[in-house]
């Protein structure tokens, strides 16, 4: 069974992946695809919807899989009656840094044509990034944890001109930088295998038996979320980063940037990034139980809540995590946005800034007595902060961000 689990959740990541990429380069034939996939797969479907949330911070208009049957009918107009039926092979490592223009251009010409008018929740930079680090494969895992080399303590907003850019740039740096190795943490800290039950139809018990902690759920809802409640657990990660001074000089002399010095001691840093399990909540107006025996629920005022541990990291060999930031800051052709991300980042005090854009509202607020970061706008509230080792992001629709507090400091 466990292994069984394993297979199914490696392929979810591949159609993932395979969706994000699409996302970027506007590739309608892979969305329609990965979308078909999801219809079948509740799972996959909520991963979807969750990067779904990350992209409407910057489209303003979110794709969902209910609308599979409009897509396949765009696809097969545009394309022909065989496009659904092909094999879609995708490279899991995208070549980055390489798109032009035109390319970039796409995807608000293509996938607009089929985004849902529905207005779900934003989590992007707060909650969709923390969530990416736990489901997203390779590269991309490590891209997000890239400035969250150290255990966060607060969380302070950063605004940012270009979101996309932001995270092409991490990707970049990462992979030319060093080699990354992402490796599953077997078990969840309670030694259970949560593979032998259905995410959809876990309960709280069961949540908490499989992460061998308690989790803290709100008493105070939003106007009309809930009451259903559905559970997603993803799988804790060790992800390994080794700085490669060969690699980091190749990169330096292709992009004019040769005369920066790279420190000796940073040839063979190791750091090391863990983080154990944790689980997204979300409630629903109803739920029913479809022919794969999955509990699938919709409907209700968009509420989520997210909590998974504080990742942990260790560095090995000479160089200190400031070593790192130091010299990041030392390149002349580093973006605005990520030098003035890197500038914020605050190893020794914990401080880790979130990237948003500047249409975004934040400000710092109380939680239960800690700080948090709420951002907001017309048509979203996510809050986000940490407490007792553990980082909690809720989210909801609207503008009244009093209710989105309520529900934060109801939780028991």
């Amino acid at each position: 069974m466990k292994k069984q689990g394993d297979v199914l959740n490696q392929q979810r990541l591949r159609a993932f992946y395979r969706y994000n990429q699409a996302m970027e380069a506007g590739d309608a034939q892979v969305l329609a695809a990965v979308l078909a996939e999801a219809e079948q797969d509740s799972v996959l479907e909520r991963m979807i919807m969750e990067l779904n949330e990350v992209y409407q911070i910057e489209d303003r208009a979110v794709p969902h899989v209910d609308e599979v049957a409009e897509v396949q009918a765009m696809i097969v107009a545009q394309f022909g009656e065989n496009t659904m039926s092909e094999k879609i092979q995708t490279p899991l490592v995208a070549t980055l840094g390489q798109q032009d223009e035109q390319t970039r251009s796409k995807r608000p010409l293509i996938v607009a044509q089929w985004y849902q008018k529905r207005a779900t929740w934003v989590a992007a930079a707060v909650a969709g990034l923390l969530i990416c680090l736990a489901i997203l494969p390779g590269t991309s895992v490590v891209a997000a944890q890239f400035l969250a080399l150290f255990r966060p303590q607060q969380f302070q907003a950063q605004p940012v001109l270009n979101p996309q850019q932001l995270r092409r740039d991490f990707l970049l740096y990462v992979q030319n930088f060093g080699t990354v190795d992402i490796q599953p943490i077997e078990k969840t800290a309670a030694g259970d295998d949560y593979n032998t039950l259905p995410e959809s139809r876990m309960t709280r018990a069961d949540v908490e038996s499989a992460l061998g902690h308690h989790i803290s759920l709100p008493s105070q809802l939003p106007a009309g979320a809930g009451p259903q409640l559905q559970f997603s657990l993803f799988r804790g990660e060790q992800g390994t980063f080794v700085f490669h001074s060969d690699q980091v000089r190749a990169y330096l002399t292709q992009t004019g940037q040769s005369s920066v010095q790279i420190p000796a001691q940073l040839d063979g840093a190791t750091f090391t990034i863990n983080m154990d399990s944790g689980v997204i909540a979300n409630y629903y107006a109803s739920c029913q139980i479809n022919t794969q025996n999955d509990r699938v629920c919709r409907g209700g005022t968009p509420f989520l809540l997210t909590e998974l541990p504080t990742p942990i990291v260790k560095a090995t060999g000479r160089a200190s995590l400031n070593d790192l930031r130091s010299f990041m800051l030392s390149l002349p052709k580093l973006s605005t946005d990520m030098r003035s991300l890197i500038q914020h980042l605050d190893v020794n005090s914990g401080v880790i800034p979130i990237p948003i854009p500047e249409t975004i509202a934040a400000q710092q607020v109380k939680v239960q007595g800690a700080s948090g970061l709420l951002l907001s706008d017309s048509t979203m509230n996510v809050l986000l902060w940490q407490s007792n080792n553990i980082i909690y992001a809720i989210g909801t629709t609207g503008g009244d961000s009093a209710k989105i507090m309520d529900a934060a400091n109801s939780l028991r």
